[in-house]
């Protein structure tokens, strides 16, 4: 594999891993802490956004906000350029039908009383992933899925006893 290829792959499970933490773990932040040019550019993105709170992680601004009744997080590099999108999805039903497929199967292999925590969609580019964390009686395991159903195991460690399944915070630091 190529050199840009695997850099390419670094930053994509960067930012996936940080949308898994950061959509779980927003703090609101005052708008003032952003540049005036950032500020317009957001707006101009996203003109419908409401109440937006953001975020400075390891030289990405996060943007998250509420739109069309919808929660979301945009993610800017430090030259200010949008760099990803992600969304929650409110309920399995309103995934791609391989994805919401795989995800069934994911979660059965964890037991029959799994639970399921939020569902994030993220934007990249031209690539779209889905980010879920489940928890079993055992296993809690944060997955990715693509757009055809594949499946990736982003953390997985012992389970919490059924506390809110939601992605570790280490998987951020990892690259």
């Amino acid at each position: 594999m190529g050199t840009s290829k695997q850099t390419i792959m670094k930053k994509n499970l960067v930012l996936t891993a940080m949308l898994a933490v950061c959509l779980c773990h927003l703090q609101a932040q005052p708008e003032n802490r952003i540049t005036t040019s950032l500020a317009e550019k957001f707006a101009a993105d996203f003109p419908h956004a409401i109440n937006p709170r953001w975020k400075h992680v390891s030289g990405v601004s996060l943007a998250s906000f509420l739109s069309d009744g919808e929660v979301y997080v945009a993610y800017y590099n430090a030259g200010e350029r949008r760099i990803a999108t992600a969304r929650k999805i409110a309920t399995p039903t309103m995934l791609p039908l391989l994805v919401r497929q795989a995800l069934e199967e994911s979660c059965n292999r964890l037991g029959e009383d799994a639970k399921m925590g939020p569902i994030f969609e993220l934007v990249i580019g031209n690539s779209t992933r889905y980010i879920v964390s489940a928890e079993g009686k055992k296993t809690m395991c944060t997955f990715k899925f693509d757009t055809m159903g594949n499946r990736a195991v982003l953390a997985k460690r012992p389970a919490t006893q059924y506390a809110t399944p939601t992605p570790a915070p280490y998987i951020a630091l990892k690259p």
